[in-house]
């Protein structure tokens, strides 16, 4: 009998702890936005965990028809890595796709 109680008091401490553990919210310390008539754009942005993220954006071709316009988009955005690593991703998206070039800037910490 004290056999099954074990094993129910371990399977309720094993549901327990798999429950999502509450997060504190990151703040966005900082937002940008502009939206110009002609289709052009840009924002930015800035999380209080260090994630920033810029782009621009603009139609190539306008006006000259709709088989040769084209949405383009440039930015960049970089985080840390929780291993200390600063990831940092530039990036332009146009009709030849998404091409992106992504720079490590390793923190020197060894790993173990």
């Amino acid at each position: 009998m004290e056999y099954s109680k074990v094993i129910i008091l371990l399977g309720a401490v094993i549901l327990v702890s798999a429950l999502p553990q509450p997060q504190q919210p990151i703040p966005i310390v900082r937002s940008e936005q502009h939206l110009g008539v002609d289709g052009n754009y840009s924002y930015s942005y800035e999380t209080g965990d260090g994630i920033r993220k810029e782009e621009v954006g603009h139609l190539k071709n306008a006006g000259e028809g709709e088989d040769k316009e084209a949405q383009v988009a440039e930015g960049q955005y970089s985080y840390t890595h929780p291993d200390g690593t600063v990831v940092n991703i530039q990036y332009i998206a146009d009709e030849g796709g998404f091409r992106p070039v992504v720079k490590l800037a390793f923190s020197g910490r060894s790993r173990k």
